[in-house]
C-alpha cells in the first residue's frame, strides 16, 4: 500500500473511532497486545483478578475482549461491591470478593471518597492531595493474593490487574509466592510516575519486585498527562518468561 492510501485508511478509521497499527508493536492497544501475546505463547487469557473493581468497567472490557475468562473481582467499597453483584449477578464467570487485597491478611481501615475513584486504603493519596475530596472512614477486610488462591485452589492465574490508588506495591507483595512460582503470565498496573513518590505509585518501585521474580516489562499505556507537575496515570504491562517459538510459529499467532 502506497503512502497515500495508508493515510486514506487511516483518516477513514479515525472517522470512525478506530485505529491501526502494527502487529509487531505495543502499547497502542492493551486487548490487542494481550491477546497476540496469549496466541504467540498458547498461554490462554483464563482466569483474571481484577484488583480493585470499583464501577467494574475493566471487567466489563476483560468479558469483551476475553468473554472464556473466568473474572475475579475484588471490591472493598460495601456500596460498589453491591452494584458489582447486581450487575454481573447473571454471569456465573464473575466473582466479585467484597475484600481489598494488599501484603497481609486481616482488616483494615478503607477511606470511601465522594470521587469514588479515588478510595483507598490510605487516608491521603499524591492524587488526593492534587484532586481533594471528602472521605468515610470503614473497616474492610483484607486478604492477599497469595492466600485468596490457595484457599480458591487456583493454580494458575492469566493476569492480575491492579488499581489500588497508591497500593499497588502492597498487592505485589502479598502476591511473592504466585509471582515466585511464576503462576500468573501477566501483570497489569497502574503507575503516577517513573520515580518519585511524589506524584503517586513510581513504576520503578512495581517493576523492581517484578523483575526480581523474572518478570519482563512490555508496553504502557497512558491515559492522562499533567504536563504542569508530571503527573501521569498510566498502566504497565508485565510478562512472566516465555518460552521462544519459531518465527513461523509466531507469524502465524499474529
Amino acid at each position: 500500500m502506497n503512502l497515500r492510501l495508508r493515510k486514506l485508511a487511516k483518516a477513514v478509521l479515525a472517522l470512525s473511532g478506530s485505529s491501526v497499527h502494527r502487529r509487531d508493536m505495543f502499547g497502542a492497544n492493551f486487548a490487542d497486545d494481550l491477546g497476540a501475546l496469549a496466541r504467540t505463547t498458547n498461554r490462554p487469557i483464563d482466569v483474571i483478578f481484577d484488583v480493585g473493581a470499583n464501577h467494574g468497567l475493566m471487567t466489563q472490557y476483560f468479558r469483551r475482549h476475553f468473554p472464556e475468562a473466568r473474572i475475579h473481582c475484588f471490591e472493598p467499597n460495601p456500596f460498589l461491591y453491591a452494584s458489582l453483584q447486581q450487575s454481573f449477578a447473571p454471569d456465573k464467570r464473575i466473582v466479585v470478593v467484597p475484600k481489598a487485597l494488599a501484603d497481609a491478611p486481616g482488616t483494615a481501615d478503607f477511606y470511601c471518597r465522594e470521587n469514588d475513584l479515588l478510595s483507598s486504603l490510605s487516608p491521603i493519596t499524591p492524587t488526593t492531595r492534587k484532586f481533594p475530596s471528602a472521605a468515610s472512614k470503614i473497616e474492610v477486610t483484607v486478604s492477599t493474593v497469595d492466600e485468596y488462591v490457595a484457599n480458591a485452589a487456583i493454580t494458575k492465574l492469566a493476569l492480575i490487574k491492579i488499581d489500588t490508588e497508591g497500593h499497588e506495591v502492597e498487592v505485589l507483595r502479598g502476591a511473592e509466592e504466585t509471582l515466585r512460582r511464576h503462576a500468573v503470565d501477566y501483570v497489569y498496573l497502574e503507575f503516577n510516575s517513573i520515580v518519585s513518590t511524589e506524584l503517586g505509585l513510581p513504576l520503578m518501585r512495581a517493576a523492581e519486585i517484578l523483575e526480581a521474580h523474572g518478570y519482563h516489562f512490555i508496553a504502557t499505556y497512558t491515559d492522562s498527562v499533567s504536563l504542569a507537575d508530571g503527573h501521569v496515570v498510566a498502566n504497565a504491562l508485565f510478562s512472566r518468561p516465555v518460552r521462544t517459538v519459531s518465527p513461523e510459529a509466531a507469524e502465524r499467532a499474529l
